[in-house]
């Protein structure tokens, strides 16, 4: 052992690998260093802003889980069609996100992610089908024909992630048949096939003007990477607000979106705010912790995006003054970190405390293959409480993030769109036919009082 470690290099998705072979630490790590992903681009990804948007989303998910590293063949010299400040290059992007451009030939027999190609129907490929509401994955005996009238980053993002939580699950052995069947989502119509007309959602006019983002760890980085790629036609009008308390380690490194590796520890607040500020966005930022005393003012957000990661700091919600609150949930465990669920306040028929008013820190059960594992890896000195505290630690994977991000800003949009609001939304990647919602109605005056801006309707409408 060379290393101790501790809460803040801790990798969470060792966990899961961890408990799923029941095999210690460094064996994890060399199961995640063996992964690879492949991507294939088609000539197509020139003109789509989703099909750009899933493959940032791609490489930048994928790094974090395939730690033998992402590669992607695609067209020489792709023109940037979404915002992104860094570039105006896809392919520059796609190096400066951490992946390796190869040559097709180098895939070789390689299992692959495709992108505005058909997968082959060897079993040896997916394809991601996506528009501007609607993202999935084709296993290529399927034909998917979705709309592709709108066009924004939103269903990229989210075609972009289920293909990695598919390639995951499918190498990881977590779910091996997570590849052999189509699967998507609407995020204009959740509760309906993501393939039928009334799904596939309107042309995007309106964006928020102003957002709370409520913690900035595995979630609220998923957030603020999906919203700054909406196309605001003026970026200087979006004023969000960013709330955490705490720095950044290295351990956020396998879930956080925003999260690069790296030798300080900066305040999430101050990382986050200078990702948004680049796009053009103009931020304010809290450094103090969330709690009941939390009350907006003024010109602050009537509209919050909630992303803690335990109840207890769930149950002030509808008390700080908000006019909607959208917050997600992800599981823990190797069973279940794959589910998401969502939901929305004030006035919907269960409260905050009504949802986890019972639940108690204390209530988490550890695999005792974990607390082996993790024993060999601490110092002796300092076994104990540790060992307890990052065995119980959540498996956490940034394209569940994504995935959740998604669903969590498309509710803010059908919010501005008139479409409905969902008082919840439960998603299991390795089962996205089954997925679970309760309709509240259609939104009326939720926004109201947030204001709105344009979008940049050249950059999502395909001509």
């Amino acid at each position: 052992m060379n290393t101790s470690l501790t809460e803040d290099n801790l990798n969470r998705l060792a966990l899961g690998i961890i408990e799923k072979n029941k095999c210690s630490y460094q064996d994890a790590l060399k199961i995640l260093g063996s992964l690879k992903l492949y991507v294939k681009c088609g000539e197509s990804i020139r003109k789509s802003v989703s099909l750009q948007a899933a493959l940032l989303t791609i490489v930048n998910t994928g790094k974090r889980a395939f730690l033998g590293g992402v590669n992607v063949a695609m067209p020489d010299d792709v023109a940037l069609v979404l915002p992104w400040p860094f570039s105006s290059n896809l392919n520059t992007a796609v190096r400066d996100l951490g992946a390796t451009v190869i040559s097709e030939t180098e895939i070789g027999k390689n299992f692959s992610i495709h992108l505005g190609l058909p997968a082959s129907i060897d079993d040896n490929s997916i394809e991601v089908v996506c528009n501007g509401w609607n993202g999935g994955i084709s296993n290529g005996i399927d034909k998917i024909n979705l709309s592709q009238n709108v066009d924004f980053a939103l269903g990229g993002i989210l075609g972009g992630a289920i293909a990695v939580s598919a390639v995951f699950m499918k190498q990881t052995n977590l779910n091996p048949s997570s590849c052999d069947h189509s699967n998507g989502v609407s995020l204009w119509r959740p509760d309906l096939s993501w393939t039928s007309v009334e799904a596939q959602g309107p042309k995007l006019k309106y964006l928020p003007k102003r957002v709370w983002l409520l913690g900035l760890g595995h979630l609220g980085q998923a957030y603020a990477w999906t919203l700054s790629m909406m196309p605001y036609a003026k970026p200087e009008d979006f004023n969000p607000l960013l709330q955490d308390f705490d720095r950044i380690t290295d351990g956020n490194y396998s879930a956080g979106l925003l999260t690069d590796k790296q030798n300080s520890s900066p305040r999430k607040t101050r990382h986050c705010a200078n990702w948004l500020e680049t796009f053009g966005f103009v931020t304010t930022i809290t450094e103090r912790k969330y709690d009941s005393t939390t009350i907006r003012t003024d010109e602050e957000p009537y509209l919050a995006l909630c992303g803690f990661d335990n109840a207890k700091s769930r149950l002030p919600l509808e008390g700080s003054g908000f006019d909607l609150v959208v917050e997600s949930a992800i599981g823990s465990g190797v069973s279940d970190f794959d589910s998401i669920i969502t939901h929305t306040f004030p006035g919907a028929n269960k409260t905050p405390s009504d949802i986890w008013g019972d639940e108690t820190e204390n209530n988490i059960n550890i695999n005792e293959a974990l607390i082996d594992a993790i024993q060999n890896e601490v110092k002796k000195e300092e076994c104990g409480v540790l060992v307890t505290n990052l065995a119980s630690k959540a498996m956490s994977a940034s394209f569940v993030g994504a995935v959740a991000s998604a669903l969590v800003v498309s509710e803010v949009l059908r919010a501005l769109h008139g479409g409905l609001r969902f008082e919840s939304i439960v998603v299991r990647l390795r089962s996205l036919k089954n997925i679970r919602t309760s309709i509240l109605g259609d939104y009326s005056t939720e926004l109201g009082k947030n204001g709105f801006i344009m979008a940049d309707h050249v950059e999502q409408v395909r001509q």
